[in-house]
């Protein structure tokens, strides 16, 4: 199908979207990114109900004897799913609410519990994997991500990260 203009009608023009890059000028520091400030909590097992949690519920469950590491009130779970693969779940301690960010995971993640910084394969595991040696990136595979914990929509989101492109 074409598409015409309409007589004395002129043609819309098309306008470049112009998208933010994400690419890291600086790597972000925890204390840039604080956690909101905690209060006394009973410690809630996480909620398994779901069928995302349930099927992981023996994991989710040995992580519930674990303390609060990230974000004032979350405890992270990190599992294997194959070569250079992992699953990164965290349980929201207050009310045992289990969220699955869908998150690049391959050589773990660095957090803290007064901070809502998530680094996803941090620079300090990438250099090892890659015995200190980094190959350019058309030959490297991983990277690093910095992300927000997003308190209020219960998300993560990206701030910055060293691929290419990206």
């Amino acid at each position: 199908m074409a598409f015409t203009s309409l007589p004395g009608v002129a043609a819309p023009q098309a306008t470049p979207v112009k998208r933010k890059s994400y690419l890291c000028t600086s790597w972000p520091k925890p204390e840039d990114w604080p956690a909101p400030e905690p209060y006394a909590i009973l410690l809630c097992p996480p909620d398994v109900s779901p069928p995302e949690a349930y099927e992981f519920r023996t994991v989710l469950r040995a992580a519930a004897t674990w303390p609060v590491d990230f974000a004032a009130y979350y405890t992270v779970v990190t599992w294997g799913c194959g070569s250079n693969c992992q699953v990164l779940a965290l349980i929201d301690r207050r009310t045992g609410r289990v969220s699955f960010p869908d998150l690049p995971l391959a050589l773990g993640a660095a957090y803290s519990k007064e901070s809502s910084l998530l680094v996803v394969n941090p620079p300090e595991a990438i250099s090892q994997f890659y015995k200190g040696k980094l190959p350019p990136p058309p030959e490297r595979l991983l990277f690093s991500y910095f992300y927000e914990w997003d308190e209020a929509n219960k998300s993560m989101n990206l701030i910055c990260t060293n691929e290419p492109n990206r």
